[in-house]
């Protein structure tokens, strides 16, 4: 379970690109292709370097018109869906 003092950051394998909006990842280790639209694109990029989960809602909080708790639930459950698909290495608290 994630919580906004877990660290979280992008596995280096898989491929990514920018189309349009989109981020596009390619993972050749497993064979998946993932599109993700403009606010999943932006979490993507800041997963760049290693941030806190309460970094992340920080960030978008600034960018997009979301509440506190609406972004934490977000963000939560779009990272646990990349941490199955193994993009992403959590760290523990």
């Amino acid at each position: 379970m994630l919580s906004g003092s877990t660290t979280v950051v992008r596995c280096s394998e898989p491929l990514s690109a920018k189309v349009g909006e989109e981020i596009v990842i390619f993972s050749a280790e497993r064979g998946s292709y993932h599109a993700f639209g403009a606010s999943g694109s932006r979490i993507w990029e800041l997963l760049e370097e290693p941030t806190t989960v309460s970094a992340l809602c920080v960030a978008l909080r600034s960018e997009y018109d979301v509440d506190e708790e609406r972004c934490l639930q977000d963000v939560t459950s779009f990272l646990e869906e990349l941490q199955q698909a193994e993009l992403i290495e959590v760290r523990p608290d």
